[in-house]
């Protein structure tokens, strides 16, 4: 059994991918995700409570193919949660849309960690590594572990941060591309560096996640409205939301145009201040 950050250092995103290729090969053709014999499928929580005692051990496509379809779902849900928070606001109701909008966090870092090879849940953690299903020794709930999982992941030494760089690209050119036009050696471990940074300015803050937490609690469990009873003007409303839609819209053939290329001014920025604290 390993803590957090053990869990993290072991973790293989090699072993999603193996299981996004099964779900391909097996899966979609058939239009299901993951079959009525994988045990996660009903109740991971229980199948793995299975698994570790010995009473049903766990074949390893099966927790291959749950992570890989867990990146998926977890990431559809995201953005469904923050469309029905997008929906609140509009219909004036600021206490759900800040409910949904946290959950819609929630589900994007429970995508992501899913996708190198951790997954969440309730009070059972796990990731898959080379040697198989491995324990997480803390049993802390859902939001804990969560933002736990992924402040561990973004201070891994172990990890190649800079692999995040691929995800964006900005002209046919990914991120990772665009930093070798800067004009000083970068090395992994530089690239690494200003990725977490980047990271960091690009909403991946622990912090902030907690701040977003302290504030869903508040408007999930505390009575509405005994504070804040001021309305929201439509007009402002919807200026926000199409100015949200504009940030994230897919565009033509470069897809996510303007969050790619604020990705790249922000990437960009942090490589040359570094080269200029190097070389001044």
């Amino acid at each position: 059994m390993m803590n957090y950050e053990d869990l993290v250092k072991n973790s293989s995103p090699e072993m999603v991918r193996e299981g996004m290729q099964i779900i391909k090969a097996n899966g979609l053709p058939n239009s299901y995700f993951l079959p009525d014999s994988n045990p996660l499928k009903a109740n991971s929580g229980e199948a793995l409570k299975d698994h570790f005692s010995g009473t049903n051990t766990l074949d390893f496509n099966d927790a291959k193919t749950y992570m890989a379809t867990s990146c998926i779902l977890h990431c559809f849900d995201g953005w469904l949660y923050l469309s029905h928070a997008i929906d609140s606001l509009l219909k004036g109701d600021k206490g759900i849309a800040i409910h949904l909008a946290y959950y819609a966090e929630l589900r994007g870092s429970l995508s992501f960690l899913a996708r190198q090879g951790v997954s969440v849940n309730a009070s059972r953690h796990i990731a898959l590594g080379n040697s198989g299903i491995i324990n997480c020794s803390k049993k802390e709930g859902t939001h804990v572990a969560a933002w736990q999982l992924l402040k561990s992941w973004i201070n891994s030494d172990n990890v190649d941060h800079s692999l995040l760089l691929k995800y964006f690209s900005v002209r046919g050119n990914s991120l990772h591309d665009w930093v070798n036009y800067i004009p000083h050696q970068i090395t992994p471990a530089v690239a690494s560096g200003f990725t977490l940074e980047w990271l960091k300015e690009w909403s991946f803050d622990i912090m902030s996640y907690e701040k977003d937490k302290s504030s869903r609690n508040i408007v999930s469990y505390r009575p509405q409205r005994l504070i804040d009873t001021s309305r929201i003007s439509l007009g402002a409303k919807i200026s926000g939301v199409i100015n949200l839609w504009k940030f994230i819209e897919p565009n033509g053939r470069d897809k996510f145009s303007l969050l790619d290329k604020y990705c790249l001014k922000a990437v960009g920025l942090e490589a040359m201040s570094g080269f200029l604290a190097k070389t001044l």
